[in-house]
């Protein structure tokens, strides 16, 4: 076998074993969010898209949630605050092309980013 074919073999099973894993990350947890043209006590709602794009299973995804700030409640299974961070879903696992959704309401949108998730790939 010619040492490109070789390499080639390599990195294909590199890719079918653990590799799905390494290509799965923080930013594998898309996070878009838009107003709704709704009002919640005076301030502007906005909707909150929480998408796994990884083909693996994110658990106990968490967000940077310093500084958050709503008038309008979240059901806690969806984002639960824990001091200054979110956890998404209570930890529970969010699969390939899920999406969470919830709305906020504040005179500002708020960037959510992802600072932690744990990679279950079977």
């Amino acid at each position: 076998m010619g040492s490109s074919k070789f390499l080639n073999l390599v990195v294909l099973i590199s890719i079918l074993g653990n590799g799905v894993q390494a290509i799965c990350d923080l930013q594998s947890i898309e996070i878009n969010q838009t107003t709704t043209g709704e009002t919640v006590e005076g301030m502007p709602q906005y909707e909150v898209e929480i998408k796994n794009s990884c083909i693996c299973t994110q658990l106990d995804v968490t967000l940077d949630c310093a500084g958050f700030i709503t008038v309008q409640p979240i059901e806690p299974a969806i984002i639960r605050m824990d001091g200054e961070k979110c956890i998404v879903k209570d930890g529970l696992p969010i699969h390939f092309n899920d999406v969470i959704k919830f709305n906020y309401a504040w005179d500002s949108t708020f960037v959510f980013v992802p600072i932690s998730s744990q990679i279950a790939c079977s």
